[in-house]
């Protein structure tokens, strides 16, 4: 996600062959953006957080990006990504704040109710 100012834009990321042997041999890699995607266009939005729930409610950093960005995009998961020490027992989520489909955490996976360990 490229943030600038007020707005969000997606970013579409190729992987080459080159590119991709490497991963396939443990090494870590850096995929590079190569041009904006429409918000309808994407599979999956990860999206960081300051605080989360097991419900799946997020709270960020207030200026509201991904909860203007992510009702445009219609076709995608959004994925929270966090870490397990940032999971409170209930986030103080505004209603405008977007619900995501599930958060990812070192630890476990949670999608609403659902926990599944790592």
């Amino acid at each position: 996600m490229l943030i600038h100012g007020s707005v969000c834009n997606a970013l579409n990321f190729q992987c080459n062959a080159d590119l991709c042997r490497f991963c396939a041999a443990g090494q870590v890699a850096v995929v590079v953006a190569f041009a904006h995607a429409h918000p309808e266009q994407l599979d999956l939005v990860l999206v960081p957080c300051t605080a989360f729930d097991a419900a799946c409610r997020r709270v960020g950093m207030g200026k509201g990006y991904y909860d203007r960005y992510l009702p445009g995009c219609r076709n995608a998961v959004a994925l929270g990504v966090a870490f397990e020490a940032q999971r409170v027992p209930e986030a103080a989520a505004d209603e405008q704040d977007w619900q995501l489909d599930g958060f990812v955490t070192e630890r476990k996976v949670y999608r609403g109710t659902d926990e599944f360990e790592l």
